[in-house]
């Protein structure tokens, strides 16, 4: 008798803790503040556009503001209906940043009352010769919270081979009076919402005495056929694991050697 009451006890408990885990998994990529660190290129232009997407089945409100606090735009979105964004600039007027200075105003902040996702695509076309502007589609997804950090290690999917083509990483700070170190070197200050664009070897070290965010890109990726690549936010250490695992693909024969 005892061991039939302590069934549905257990049972309770487990749908709990399942229903936790599947709450936390499902809403992994929604929040209600975005910070997305600078681009190589401006953002500031029709070449780039921006999907905010939101679980929630009423409508919401969706304020978008360079990262100075600029306003830019107030939009909606609810389940299945995305917000879409372009910025109205020409791509054109807007050449790409400098390296190794400050720059003020050149990321974004995106704020809600309600959890919703940003997804910030470059829809540029290689043919257009835009690669002093903005290099040819690429796409980031918004880490919300766990990319805010003090600790990053730098990296991206290629290494040159020329200079031009070398990883390009972003920095922004998120309150005033931040120092940011690489690789044990204190290299600038930033107050809120100011970023810097630099080199630096794959794996280095990336220290900030606030939290900050940032990014990863490339100028060019491929030149002399296409040059689209990826642009993708770097978690912080701390939103790091610690076991990894490494699958080889199967090789796909070529077609004199198929039958």
């Amino acid at each position: 008798m005892v061991k039939d009451q302590a069934w549905p006890q257990w049972r309770i408990i487990c749908m709990f803790c399942i229903c936790v885990v599947f709450i936390t998994t499902s809403t992994s990529q929604y929040y209600k503040v975005h910070h997305i660190a600078p681009a190589p290129w401006l953002y500031g232009h029709d070449a780039n556009e921006i999907i905010l997407a939101t679980p929630s089945d009423t409508t919401i409100t969706i304020e978008v503001r360079k990262s100075d606090g600029s306003y830019l735009a107030t939009l909606t979105a609810k389940k299945g209906s995305p917000a879409v964004y372009r910025p109205l600039g020409n791509f054109r007027d807007f050449n790409r940043h400098a390296l190794n200075i400050l720059l003020k105003g050149a990321g974004l902040i995106f704020k809600s009352d309600q959890i919703f996702s940003v997804n910030l695509r470059n829809i540029a076309s290689d043919q257009l010769g835009t690669d002093a502007y903005i290099k040819g589609n690429a796409s980031l997804t918004s880490l919300g919270n766990p990319g805010i950090g003090l600790a990053f290690r730098v990296g991206y999917y290629r290494d040159g081979p020329l200079p031009s083509e070398w990883p390009i990483y972003s920095i922004m700070a998120l309150y005033d009076r931040t120092q940011i170190s690489i690789n044990g070197s204190v290299t600038i200050e930033l107050n809120s919402g100011e970023s810097y664009l630099f080199r630096s070897a794959m794996g280095s070290l990336v220290e900030s005495s606030k939290p900050c965010v940032m990014n990863t890109c490339a100028f060019l990726d491929a030149p002399g056929g296409c040059g689209d690549g990826t642009f993708d936010q770097i978690p912080p250490v701390n939103s790091l694991g610690n076991r990894y695992f490494i699958v080889r693909t199967q090789e796909i024969p070529s077609v004199s050697n198929q039958p």
